[in-house]
This record gives C-alpha cells, structure tokens and sequence, in this order.
C-alpha cells in the first residue's frame, strides 16, 4: 500500500476525521493489498463507502490485472439487484460505493 493511503488508514483509525473533495471520511471499513475501503459522509449526510485502489505489487502487468480485475468485481454488482448489494454511484480514480 502505497504512503499516501496509509496514512488517510492511520489518521482514521485513530478515529479522525479527514475532508476528502465533497466527502468526509469517518473510518475504515476494510483493508488489504489492493488498499482500503473507507466510511464516507456527503454534505447531505449520505453515507458511502470508498475505495482507494493501490496495489502492493510494483509490476505493471500485475498492476494492469488487479485494475482489470477489480472493475469486473465492479461490474458484476451492477448486474446483482438486492437491497443489501451496494450501487456504484460514481467511477473514477476513485470508486464510490453506497
């Protein structure tokens, strides 16, 4: 996991707060070697999950894969209708989960 996200992980787990574009990220949901999911709370106070992708592995045909491989995990909750599976509201450099 890259310095970055460990971080924003260590700053929530000590039960701060971190301001993150429109959201605030209030802890961790979960973690591992792709990077960690975070609680979110929009200024409507919606609340979300985030992931932030960052593989552990430096080779760029993994890291290819795991990208690969996570959009389809992605695309298969698309296709999955249930009230307890999560929706994805947005897909970007981050993808946001509720």
């Amino acid at each position: 996991m890259n310095e970055e996200i460990e971080n924003i992980k260590k700053i929530l787990e000590q039960k701060q707060k971190i301001m993150f574009g429109e959201f605030i990220l209030e802890g961790v949901l979960g973690s591992g070697q792709q990077g960690i999911i975070v609680k979110a709370k929009n200024a409507n106070g919606k609340y979300f999950a985030i992931k932030f992708y960052y593989p552990s592995d430096t080779d760029k045909n993994s890291i290819n894969d795991g990208i690969k491989r996570f959009k389809r995990k992605v695309n298969i909750l698309l296709t999955l209708k249930h009230k307890n599976i999560v929706k994805r509201f947005r897909i970007n450099s981050v993808f946001c989960l509720s």
